[in-house]
């Protein structure tokens, strides 16, 4: 079996949501606790009525999560609507993405924009980098690399994890910047260090390559295996190749088509073909076994299942 080529994932972090939605943990522990779903529903409507942004707020969330009511996209756009004409912040993003997604109203990128900056503006870390994204794509606004760069620096100074990554994106990819595998190095560093699993993988891979830093086989598959723990299919793909092919791991097909299946049960197509491609050399027994790993796997979200 032919080893998969590890390529960096050269697409942007997507667009950031939802804001605050801890913020409606309390009621989610009330309710659990109390069972009381509807006076706290009936509690919070007649706040957010007289006009109290922070109830309309968390209204909005309970509607969009489904908590103590009935789930309804609508419902919660009308609810963060009126809290974001407040310039209640975390209403503010939440309603940039539902117009971003076309959830709960109609899609509209203009308003998506118009809602993030006002975010931004305040200083919130996740407005400024879906607004940075949106700079970024051209997506409601002209694509502007100088300021998406801006924006998304803003936001990773604040410690927002996938900000960093799209600013190691920019300098691999050379846009908006001189390239430079040494800073999207650094950058994705800055990001995995959070836990991001796109960062993590292209960290990865870049050491693998040798791109902007000493080649380290080592400390590429750590990242890579860190990315696939977190259920990011082409960590999970790449991870089952290596086992396959024996490249920088054991030699284990019982392994390699555990990741592999996880990768195509979420949906990445291009570990579908390596799946078939080792099944057809493994013994039903071993079949089974891998099956059983990945369902393991699966049910513990990945942790510590290598």
């Amino acid at each position: 079996m032919q080893f998969q080529g590890l390529h960096v994932i050269a697409a942007a972090a997507i667009i950031c949501g939802w804001a605050g939605l801890a913020a409606a943990k309390p009621n989610d522990r009330y309710l659990e606790e109390h069972n009381q779903a509807h006076s706290v529903v009936d509690k919070l409507l007649d706040q957010a009525k007289k006009g109290d942004p922070k109830a309309q707020y968390k209204l909005g969330s309970m509607y969009l999560t489904g908590l103590g009511v009935t789930r309804n996209d609508t419902e919660a756009a009308r609810w963060f609507s009126v809290a974001a004409e407040q310039d209640y912040v975390e209403a503010e993003v939440n309603l940039g993405v539902m117009y971003y997604m076309g959830k709960g109203l109609p899609r509209n990128f203009g308003a998506a924009a118009k809602w993030f900056r006002k975010g931004a503006l305040h200083g919130d870390p996740q407005a400024e980098v879906n607004l940075g994204l949106m700079y970024y794509k051209g997506q409601g606004v002209a694509r502007d690399y100088d300021e998406a760069l801006r924006l998304f620096r803003l936001s990773a100074g604040k410690g927002y994890s996938a900000a960093a990554y799209n600013i190691g994106l920019m300098y691999y990819n050379g846009e908006g910047v001189t390239r430079s595998y040494a800073e999207a190095a650094r950058w994705y560093e800055q990001a995995a260090a959070s836990g991001n699993a796109n960062a993590e993988y292209n960290l990865g891979v870049m050491y693998f390559k040798g791109q902007g830093m000493a080649r380290d086989t080592v400390a590429g598959l750590k990242w890579i295996r860190q990315a696939a723990q977190k259920g990011f299919p082409p960590a999970q793909s790449n991870l089952g190749a290596m086992y396959a092919d024996g490249r920088g791991v054991p030699q284990d097909d019982i392994k390699a088509y555990a990741w592999l299946s996880a990768a195509v049960d979420l949906g990445y197509e291009p570990a579908g073909d390596a799946k078939e491609t080792l099944r057809a050399r493994m013994t039903s027994q071993q079949i089974v076994a891998a099956q059983a790993l990945k369902d393991r796997c699966t049910k513990v979200h990945f942790a510590d299942c290598d």
